[in-house]
């Protein structure tokens, strides 16, 4: 099968795949502040049975998705165009409709704010985005999830508005101009259902894919099998950095007045001689949030602009797993900054079917510079134990490291129950290779690779401690310490009693670096 097109009339949802071709048609979805891009798609009408409106969802299943969210586009009709085919006609009643779909972002722009719970006090960014979501101005928005993708962390502080007589994306784009923050709306199988989720400032939104142009991150059986998870990138890719984004003063008018700030350091990097850029902000109410919006634009308008196009053919299965709003790793070796594999967000995504809808073409529109790769984690581990079994408690091992390889580790503790420690308590943790697994073996004649029971000069940990924490690297291969063939063991334990009863949690992860 292709992509299934789905229009909802008054009846529920009517399924048109019969009179949109198979390929030919291409559409377009957004997840950058809202933005509301506009596709056309065209539908025969051979009987003039058909009728449509506008303001009406619009949605395509691919329903051979592999992943649990089958959705390859979601968005509103807007006008529609109604004519005879091109080319020679013997039926009168033969037409075509040419309809406008809007991406689903419009709906952040069809409610005006006008209860009295609009006038908002002082509060943060976060707290106003979780008011207007689940407020029920835009009963289709909070109808769906509003939680999920919502991002908590980092609020920031804004004066209190009065936002009746403004539209629902007004208020959240005044959320996001004071954090910094991006919004959008997209249509998700959750693997449950299909339904509409809010995002606010939420950046893990990650593709299973990756692309790239690099040779040996490619394998060509794979991506002919349709098993792959990298894809090649089309080699028209280009990257375009523009400096027009750049300013080193920014002139903010507000309601009570106007503050001008600058960027020494952005000024000095680019010879700017002074740039300015105006902003109003007729939301901000204080000269303390329009400096605090002034320093947020400066630090945004410190850098050019990187936003790179490209391509990817991905088999139908995989054509909803690279949609706008998430991130994907992206490499090109032609690029300056990209050379290497990078996480960056999809601004826009196109697909388009091709092959008789065995493939898809999608298109991309990449924000860059983006963030470095997660690093590979290939070892975690967790254990809770008593505080006062005065030996090792647990010890979990790995083995299967590779040779010549410097590996990243980090180790936590934190009390889970009982008292903070008293002053006669004392700890080992480590990394350690050996072949005994006796207690006196891991304090005597262990190779740790840490080593920690005197966390202070009196050789007991400080009273009161209930969290704890150590990281560093390793190398396989370490003549001082093991090679690959070792088994590495994470060991946690108490000695020095007495002790006092508390449980501690322990967890470690153990990285690739390279």
């Amino acid at each position: 099968m292709v992509g299934r097109h789905y229009y909802r009339n008054a009846e529920g949802d009517m399924e048109v795949q019969d009179r949109v071709d198979r390929v030919g048609w291409e559409v377009k979805e957004a997840a950058e502040e809202g933005a509301t891009p506009i596709v056309t798609v065209y539908v025969d009408d051979p009987l003039s049975e058909l009728d449509y409106v506008g303001h009406r969802r619009w949605l395509i299943i691919e329903d051979e998705s592999e992943d649990d969210d089958d959705v390859l586009y979601s968005a509103y009709t807007g006008s529609q165009t109604i004519s005879h085919k091109e080319g020679e006609h013997h039926n009168p009643l033969d037409r075509v409709w040419a309809i406008e779909l809007v991406d689903v972002n419009t709906l952040w722009q069809r409610k005006v704010m006008t209860g009295s719970d609009c006038d908002r006090p002082a509060e943060t960014d976060v707290e106003r985005m979780q008011w207007l979501l689940d407020s029920g101005v835009s009963s289709q928005i909070s109808a769906g999830d509003t939680t999920t993708y919502v991002d908590t962390s980092n609020p920031v502080d804004m004066d209190a508005v009065p936002y009746r007589g403004q539209y629902f994306n007004q208020v959240a784009d005044d959320c996001a101009q004071q954090s910094g923050k991006n919004w959008f709306l997209k249509n998700i199988n959750d693997g449950a259902e299909r339904k509409l989720f809010a995002f606010y400032g939420y950046y893990t939104y990650d593709s299973p894919l990756s692309l790239s142009n690099a040779p040996e991150d490619l394998d060509p059986a794979a991506i002919e099998a349709g098993t792959a998870t990298t894809y090649m990138i089309a080699a028209d890719t280009k990257l375009a950095r523009s400096a027009e984004r750049v300013y080193s003063h920014v002139y903010l008018p507000y309601e009570g007045g106007a503050v001008y700030r600058s960027n020494p350091a952005t000024e000095e990097e680019f010879a700017l001689g002074g740039r300015d850029f105006i902003a109003p902000s007729l939301n901000v109410k204080t000269t303390t949030k329009a400096n605090a919006r002034a320093q947020r634009y400066l630090a945004d308008l410190s850098t050019q602009d990187d936003r790179i196009t490209t391509a990817a053919l991905l088999p139908k299965g995989k054509a909803t797993m690279i949609r706008a709003g998430m991130k994907v790793s992206f490499r090109a070796t032609h690029l300056p900054g990209y050379e290497t594999a990078r996480m960056l967000r999809v601004l826009n995504a196109t697909p388009a079917p091709v092959n008789g809808g065995a493939k898809y073409v999608v298109g991309l529109e990449l924000q860059g510079p983006g963030d470095p790769i997660p690093p590979d984690l290939i070892y975690s581990g967790s254990i809770t134990i008593p505080g006062d079994s005065g030996y090792i408690a647990d010890v979990v091992g790995a083995t299967g490291w590779e040779n010549d390889t410097t590996y990243g580790w980090i180790v936590t503790a934190e009390r889970a129950t009982g008292a903070a420690l008293g002053a006669s308590w004392g700890w080992g943790i480590g990394l350690v290779t050996l072949d005994g697994l006796n207690a006196a073996a891991y304090f005597d004649d262990a190779d740790w690779l840490f080593d920690d029971n005197t966390i202070d000069s009196g050789g007991q940990p400080p009273n009161g401690l209930t969290e704890w924490e150590r990281s560093g690297t390793f190398t396989t291969n370490d003549a001082a310490h093991f090679d690959a063939s070792d088994t590495i063991y994470f060991q946690s334990a108490n000695e020095n009693g007495p002790h006092d009863g508390s449980t501690w949690t322990w967890t470690w992860e153990v990285w690739k670096i390279g």
